[in-house]
Parts: structure tokens; C-alpha cells; sequence
């Protein structure tokens, strides 16, 4: 979105965790942004936050002093602590009951969850959330309302070499 060059690789689930990707992302969370001081960023929001920060002319959100700004930091928190938060659960349902017949109650609930939060975010449509003045928030979005990304197992073998920051 922005231009700017970047590796993606694609990171496999694996138990044992992949150590290479440990080195890289210690909580084993993805996606993670290693910076220009070799310091690596998890969490989608701040992300994204901080490359559009870092990247004021790629327009991926309303500058800090402007009026917009302001929801634009609150869509992309909402989208992270609450839209996610469903999704993961919707998607792991497993993990959220002891009751090995509960994932479908768990799956209804996560169902029900994110139509409220649609709903929140489209009565509250207001100018900025996403579009050209914070393209950034309605791809964020569409990452969320898409679902989780199923990991791949082909980037497994290029994290050992793979030290290339975005800055």
C-alpha cells in the first residue's frame, strides 16, 4: 500500500515451535515487523499504526494533528481488541470450552459477537474510517472480517536467514 519494499514470508504453526522464528518472534506471534534496529513489532494495529506514521506521504491514515486522526486510532483499536479477539475465538473454538461438544455453542457466540461489531462499525461510518483518507483502517478491517490466514509451511526454512528490516 505504501510502496515500500518488503519480505513476507509465510510462517508455519509447528509444536515445537520453529526456533528460528522464536529468534525472531519470542511469543511466536504473527505478523511481525523486524525494524531498522533489528527489534521486532508484533501486534497488526500498531503495525500498521506505526508505518503509516514512519510513512506520512504513502496517505495510509489521517495525520497525527489532523481531525481524523483521532478515529482512526480508535477503528484500529476497536478492530484489534474486538473484532480479533471474535475472530480468534470463532476460528479456535476449541480452546475457548472444556466441553469437547462446546465448539459449536463457542462458534455461535463468536457469530453473534461480530455482528455487533459490524454493526458498531457501520453506524458509526463516519468519513475517514476507511477509503482514501485511511486506507490503512479498511484494510485492517477486511483482514478481520476475512477471518485468521492459514499459516503456511514453505517460509519455515527462510527464517533463519531472513534479517531484512522495514523501516
Amino acid at each position: 500500500m505504501a510502496g515500500l519494499p518488503f519480505d513476507q514470508i509465510d510462517v508455519s504453526k509447528a509444536d515445537p515451535p520453529d526456533q528460528a522464528f522464536l529468534h525472531i518472534s519470542p511469543l511466536n506471534q504473527v505478523p511481525v515487523l523486524i525494524l531498522p534496529d533489528g527489534s521486532s513489532m508484533t501486534e497488526s494495529a500498531r503495525i500498521c499504526i506505526m508505518l503509516a506514521e514512519r510513512h506520512p506521504r504513502a496517505g495510509l491514515a489521517p495525520a497525527a494533528n489532523s481531525p481524523g486522526c483521532a478515529d482512526f486510532l480508535r477503528w484500529m483499536t476497536f478492530m484489534s481488541s474486538v473484532v480479533y479477539s471474535a475472530a480468534l475465538r470463532f476460528y479456535h473454538a476449541g480452546c475457548y470450552t472444556a466441553d469437547p461438544g462446546g465448539t459449536e455453542v463457542v462458534k455461535q457466540a463468536e457469530v453473534a459477537e461480530m455482528d455487533r461489531d459490524f454493526a458498531i462499525l457501520m453506524l458509526s461510518r463516519r468519513p475517514g474510517l476507511a477509503g482514501r483518507r485511511s486506507p490503512l483502517a479498511g484494510r485492517h478491517l477486511s483482514r478481520h472480517a476475512g477471518g485468521l490466514a492459514s499459516p503456511s509451511r514453505k517460509g519455515s526454512e527462510r527464517l533463519a536467514e531472513h534479517r531484512t528490516p522495514v523501516g
